[in-house]
């Protein structure tokens, strides 16, 4: 599915259902809709949205498997549900921060990029459900709830990875790239 446009839905009571193995939206696009709206039902699915991605007005929860990516734009996501292997990027650019609400994993991996600019930073406001959770590249991210996961890999970024909360994973690796690990909360475990 291709749509040369960004898309703006009505502050309405219906959800959104975006099943499909590609999906590109070239302008930015923000989902205002109150049910439930799905993003990606597989691992494999790839949706783009090139302009930007807004679904912090949905009330009625957001679902998101595969990966959901904007191309140096910001991402605003509220609290979403993994149903899949997750993989949310932002390409490289100055402007391509990504701000993401609680995400209950569910069991399934999360990764998150970025890029490789100082400029875009990454924050989650938590993370729960025991998946695997993996900072691919960021210029900064911080995590400002509890962590409970899996596997924690932080693989690189340009400033400093920060759990400002507990965290709670079965082990934590950290490749050999010259980056800052903060760990601020009352309990790491």
């Amino acid at each position: 599915v291709d749509i040369t446009a960004g898309f703006v839905t009505a502050a309405q009571g219906y959800g959104v259902a975006i099943r499909s193995w590609t999906f590109d939206a070239a302008g930015d696009t923000t989902f205002l809709n109150t049910g439930a709206t799905v993003l990606g039902n597989g691992a494999g699915d790839v949706l783009t949205f090139a302009g930007g991605l807004d679904t912090t007005g949905i009330s009625g929860g957001v679902t998101v498997a595969g990966t959901v990516r904007t191309t140096g734009t910001q991402m605003d996501l509220g609290a979403i549900t993994l149903t899949a292997a997750t993989t949310l990027s932002t390409g490289s650019s100055a402007t391509g921060d990504m701000n993401v609400g609680a995400v209950s994993s569910g069991g399934n991996a999360l990764t998150l990029d970025s890029g490789g600019n100082a400029a875009s930073d990454i924050t989650v406001a938590s993370f729960a459900g025991a998946g695997d959770l993996t900072v691919a590249d960021s210029g900064g991210t911080t995590f400002t709830g509890a962590v409970t996961a899996g596997t924690v890999m932080l693989q690189d970024t340009n400033g400093t990875i920060a759990f400002l909360d507990d965290l709670s994973a079965s082990a934590l690796t950290a490749d050999a790239n010259a980056f800052s690990v903060s760990m601020l909360g009352g309990t790491t475990s």
